[in-house]
């Protein structure tokens, strides 16, 4: 972009809206926190939802962006638009697989790291997190 270019500022008020929409969002949803009768609203499975799904979307987010700066740097590189793709998906996909490799050797180095989900589970955990000595 030149520096003559003009600046068009055409969306600038949509912009500001929804940003503006965002953040009187977030303020609203952490104030109903202090509300009694919204607090007995709420359930685990409609807490969990609605987490699970503000978490897909922000993975779907930085996943899309990463993705797509990826394959552009694989194009720069002077790879043709198809191969830069595959790279990118390989890249990703190959990512992926390794984390989990280093959770699978991670958990076969000290199995004592897991998620429980019995009822019980909370009292175990703290029964042995009072164990361990403090870091200090």
């Amino acid at each position: 972009m030149s520096e003559d270019a003009p600046i068009n500022l055409g969306n600038a008020g949509t912009g500001f809206a929804l940003v503006a929409a965002a953040g009187l969002s977030t303020a609203l949803g952490a104030a109903a926190v202090f509300e009694q009768r919204v607090v007995k609203l709420a359930s685990k499975p409609i807490l969990g939802a609605g987490l699970g799904f503000s978490g897909g979307v922000m993975l779907y987010v930085s996943f899309i962006e990463i993705f797509g700066k990826s394959q552009g740097a694989f194009e720069a590189d002077g790879y043709e638009e198809k191969d830069a793709y595959f790279s990118a998906t390989a890249c990703l996909f190959g990512g992926m697989a390794l984390l989990r490799l280093i959770d699978t050797i991670v958990h076969r180095i000290d199995s004592s790291h897991s998620v429980c989900c019995d009822a019980d589970c909370g009292d175990t955990a703290r029964a042995s997190s009072l164990d361990m000595p403090a870091l200090t």
